[in-house]
């Protein structure tokens, strides 16, 4: 039988985007910056990470004015799922385009 407890901390420890802390009531905020190297603007974004991957690349195309189909690692790792993105994370987005020629 698992305890209350246990799914606590469970909770605490997944990756997922913006959660409520259930010992202290304060919702944890996952913030992370975008970059995207084909946009006019060269300064990164600060955000906070929506739910989905679909909604990050939404988010993104606003801010950058593109159409994003990659979210990479700054260190060029592809990301396809949310749940491996932390706190302080720097993500580039590729447009469509971009993500032929890779």
């Amino acid at each position: 039988m698992m305890s209350s407890m246990h799914n606590s901390e469970k909770d605490l420890l997944s990756p997922a985007t913006n959660r409520m802390n259930s010992f202290t009531s304060v919702e944890t905020l996952t913030r992370v910056t975008l970059t995207c190297p084909e946009s006019s603007d060269s300064r990164g974004k600060l955000v906070l990470l929506p739910d989905s991957l679909q909604e990050l690349l939404l988010l993104g195309g606003k801010k950058f004015r593109i159409t994003p189909a990659k979210v990479l690692s700054k260190e060029g790792a592809e990301i396809d799922d949310i749940d491996v993105i932390r706190d302080g994370d720097h993500l580039v987005l590729l447009s469509t385009e971009a993500s032929r020629q890779s």
